[in-house]
């Protein structure tokens, strides 16, 4: 007997979020490494202008959904995240981290900064890492359209992450 193998619905779904990340940062001409050993970040993305590194990074959490959650009014996506997780992208990690949503079906992308994120980091202390937390990427945050504030928002990431470092 033959038996026939079926790729499940989430690799194909993967396979199509990976994709869309890629297309985003390397079309900046940016690098887009996957982590081998994911403890919570997917990739590592190094900058570079011109074709030279700039030598930042940042870190990468992918999301990829075929249902994504638009709120109401179609301004928000909903994407819930295990504490424990959130707690390392937020507080464990010495560079600017993002969470990038993939709606695979409508072929979008976007992203939110969680270090920057006042409300979630309030959230956090009173849950179990065991609990998940939802954040709220806004739709305005889409790639690669929103290439400019992403940086400016790298920038603001990386002063907080050295500020909090010096203390």
């Amino acid at each position: 007997m033959i038996s026939s193998m079926r790729r499940p619905v989430q690799h194909e779904t993967d396979a199509a979020g990976q994709r869309l990340l890629r297309a985003a940062f390397e079309g900046f001409g940016w690098v887009v490494n996957a982590i081998e050993n994911d403890y919570g970040a997917d990739y590592e993305v190094e900058i570079f202008e011109g074709g030279v590194s700039t030598g930042a990074t940042f870190k990468v959490q992918l999301k990829s959904s075929a249902s994504t959650q638009y709120s109401s009014d179609g301004k928000v996506v909903s994407q819930p995240i295990r504490v424990a997780n959130a707690k390392y992208l937020m507080h464990e990690l010495r560079v600017p981290t993002v969470v990038v949503h993939c709606d695979v079906t409508g072929g979008r992308s976007y992203w939110l900064m969680p270090q920057l994120d006042a409300s979630v980091v309030g959230r956090l202390a009173s849950l179990n890492d065991d609990q998940s937390v939802t954040l709220h990427l806004p739709v305005t945050n889409e790639l690669p359209a929103s290439r400019a504030a992403f940086i400016d928002a790298l920038q603001r990431a990386d002063a907080a992450l050295s500020v909090r470092a010096a203390r």
